[in-house]
């Protein structure tokens, strides 16, 4: 048994693994290409370094957003100017407009435009209105303006709920964003 852990050269990891023992990997969530622990102070059953291990996009998020808080400047990935009462968010999703028989007749917003496209395949061909990304409350703030400007559209619900304090700040905002990318035409305004 010995031999062919040597040949390997993951002895300690391999044996503690085989004889049911403590998971070594542990402290990287079982993910040690994504996540390291270089300094090597991480044990596995340090409930810090499992959190980190865990969470650790998250924390890097939170980190760049009370950073941006704190500085008062916003961070190169995320839009300047959220929201009120929302965070900072980074440039991440697409809308879209599904067109049936070439007409408008949905919209949506995405994060991987390629898989909705196949999800979508055989009920819409899609076209992106957005030709960068922009933030997700930003695509929602889109999504929303062109539901309400087009009653006949398939959407089942609306993007963002009209009871919500920024959903008149986010249909301005929608409509700035349609009208300054000449994408208004055709979709009512």
């Amino acid at each position: 048994m010995l031999e062919r852990h040597i040949a390997l050269s993951w002895l300690s990891f391999t044996l503690f693994e085989e004889d049911g023992g403590v998971n070594t990997y542990a402290y990287v969530g079982g993910n040690p290409v994504s996540r390291a622990d270089p300094s090597g102070l991480c044990g596995p059953a340090t409930p810090i370094c499992l959190a980190i291990a865990a969470y650790g996009p998250e924390i890097a998020a939170g980190t760049a957003v009370a950073a941006e808080v704190i500085a008062g400047v916003p961070n190169p990935v995320s839009t300047g100017v959220p929201f009120v009462g929302r965070v900072a968010q980074e440039l991440t999703h697409d809308v879209y407009i599904g067109l049936q028989e070439g007409k408008a007749a949905y919209v949506g917003i995405t994060n991987d435009f390629l898989r909705r496209v196949n999800e979508w395949g055989g009920t819409y061909i899609l076209e992106k209105i957005t030709t960068e990304k922009v933030t997700k409350d930003m695509a929602r703030a889109i999504e929303q303006t062109v539901i309400e400007a087009n009653s006949e559209f398939k959407n089942a619900i609306n993007s963002i709920a009209k009871s919500r304090e920024w959903y008149g700040e986010a249909i301005k905002r929608g409509k700035d964003w349609l009208k300054s990318n000449g994408v208004g035409d055709g979709l009512g305004f």
